[in-house]
């Protein structure tokens, strides 16, 4: 059912721009490139592998595929799905294992139906990876308090969440305050609580060998250490942060970033403050939304009623680990982000940084209905009515799923991902230009209004790509002064272009005294910039966009 559901959900997955999917394609064919799974002990060694934001578990896998680097987007949502199935089969058996079957039952159903998780298996991310990893890890501390020798295992887990995302790390903490709490000081004593964290880096060894190689740090993780203290969105397009993007392999420029030294140094405790407080209100809804369920209308608060139960299941935990181990794992994937939320908002895909908690919640929710399920029974039982809520349960729930999997036959067109359609013509000519005229000490810098970032996985070409944000206070002020302030900016050595595209001109006002758009003969440039000399016009007619050489 989950896989009906999910072949459905891929359907409309349909745009390579979505969220970080170029980012995860761009390694991955970095990697098939270098030999893929075969080699990457050598690249990581030689420290050859150098992107950062993207850990490497997932791009690898991916790069194993063995397909041709155009099929690489299909086949990366076929990776989120499969792994996303075993994500509910863990979940099933872990929940059985804990509270039986009806708890299993019940969990799985509301995993499979829910709106984060579907979102995660049907597109090209790491989420689906990730959360697997984090519900085994988060499994084995907890019956590690009663079974230490259960504790290796959890740090092997944590490893592969650590080489699949930079949040895997979190799980470290998690493990440390539930060894503690839970099973007491006497844990530190004991080899199984040590060998957790040798697990852990044996498991992380890779990617902190590559760390230490070419950064110097074990658990280096460059832009995600310093994008938090941004203030905004529009903080990564500020003259002063030289933010760009190093092709092929996809390596940020942010050494100009800020950190946490320079933000306290340039924000008072009031900022810091109201900051927290917003960001604590809004990562709230949005957890409640995460929980939303595709069966039920939206706008009813069903994600409420689900985050209601977890409190409900988490508060007749068995035993004191569970519940310290669930409340340090929510607190840890929680707090950072609500900090987190004023540079990512929603609308920006905040969601999938809490994606991973999204089976815990079902699970224990799942507790919570069940007791109430229990409660009702007992009152039906006190009133001599011979009717048992618990018992119609599973049935209901069998019922349930063959009426889903009909409908979905009967009415959705599910089938595996086709391939990619051929990229439009302006793409490849563009893709050509970049492989023939960029080097490695190069950069070309677009609105970020831009179509082509959508397929630029595609491309094949070295140098740096920087993005302008149309929208911002000091390109709306200052215009073309702003945007030679931009290219300026950046660590370049050789030569700077811009890339004028069509939407540009007719949606961004700055441009149109300089540029106009004709039906006939396409994107036109109607009066010259200081400084600015056009090396190249689209060839088709309409033609679609320009490139200026910047001085």
């Amino acid at each position: 059912m989950l896989f009906l559901l999910g072949l459905d959900k891929i359907d409309e997955a349909s745009d390579p721009a979505y969220e970080d999917t170029i980012s995860y394609l761009k390694v991955a064919t970095f990697l098939q490139d270098h030999g893929g799974l075969a080699n990457f002990w050598t690249l990581f060694i030689k420290g050859e592998h150098k992107a950062v934001l993207q850990h490497p578990l997932y791009p690898l896998l991916l790069a194993s595929f063995g397909v041709e680097p155009h099929e690489l987007f299909a086949a990366g949502k076929m990776l989120s799905l499969i792994v996303g199935v075993a994500v509910v089969a863990t979940c099933f058996l872990i929940a059985r294992n804990l509270y039986g079957n009806l708890v299993a039952y019940l969990a799985t159903l509301l995993l499979a139906f829910n709106v984060t998780f579907l979102r995660t298996v049907s597109h090209v991310m790491c989420e689906s990876l990730l959360t697997l990893f984090v519900l085994l890890s988060v499994y084995w501390m907890i019956t590690g308090v009663e079974k230490e020798r259960h504790w290796p295992w959890a740090g092997a887990a944590a490893g592969f969440a650590y080489l699949t995302k930079g949040t895997g790390f979190l799980l470290l903490p998690v493990f440390t305050v539930t060894a503690i709490l839970g099973a007491g000081f006497r844990s530190l004593s004991r080899r199984w609580f040590w060998l957790f964290f040798v697990f852990f880096a044996l498991i992380a060894s890779p990617l902190i060998v590559r760390n230490l190689v070419v950064y110097n740090q074990p658990f280096y993780e460059g832009a995600n250490s310093r994008v938090p203290w941004l203030d905004n969105l529009e903080g990564f397009y500020q003259v002063g942060t030289g933010w760009a993007i190093k092709f092929p392999e996809k390596v940020w420029d942010e050494d100009r970033f800020p950190t946490m030294r320079s933000y306290l140094a340039t924000h008072s405790w009031g900022d810091i403050l109201a900051r927290l407080r917003h960001g604590v209100k809004q990562e709230t809804q949005l957890l409640l939304d995460s929980l939303d369920l595709i069966l039920l209308p939206q706008e009813r608060y069903h994600g409420d009623l689900v985050f209601l139960f977890f409190m409900l299941g988490l508060a007749l935990a068995p035993t004191r680990a569970q519940m310290i181990c669930i409340v340090t794992t929510v607190a840890a994937f929680f707090v950072p982000f609500s900090w987190y939320y004023q540079v990512v908002p929603k609308e920006d895909g905040a969601v999938r940084f809490i994606a991973p908690l999204v089976p815990l919640v079902c699970l224990y929710a799942a507790v919570g209905i069940v007791k109430v399920l229990m409660l009702v029974d007992q009152g039906l039982a006190a009133r001599s009515l011979r009717m048992s809520l618990q018992a119609l349960a599973p049935p209901s729930l069998i019922v349930l799923l063959l009426s889903v999997t009909g409908y979905a036959l009967a009415t959705q067109d599910t089938h595996f991902p086709g391939k990619l359609p051929p990229i439009p013509e302006d793409h490849a000519e563009l893709h050509q230009w970049l492989v023939e005229n960029m080097t490695n000490d190069d950069l070309i810098m677009t609105s970020h209004l831009t179509p082509y970032w959508q397929y630029l996985w595609l491309a094949k070409f070295h140098g740096k790509w920087a993005f302008w944000f149309a929208d911002s206070r000091a390109v709306q002020q200052d215009g073309i002064v702003e945007l030679n302030r931009l290219l300026k900016d950046k660590h370049v050595r050789h030569r700077r272009y811009i890339l004028i595209h069509r939407e540009d001109v007719t949606k961004i006002a700055i441009l149109r005294p300089y540029f106009s758009w004709s039906e006939s003969q396409g994107l036109l440039s109607d009066k010259a910039i200081a400084g600015w000399t056009q090396v190249y016009r689209h060839s088709q007619h309409p033609s679609s966009f320009l490139i200026f050489l910047v001085e």
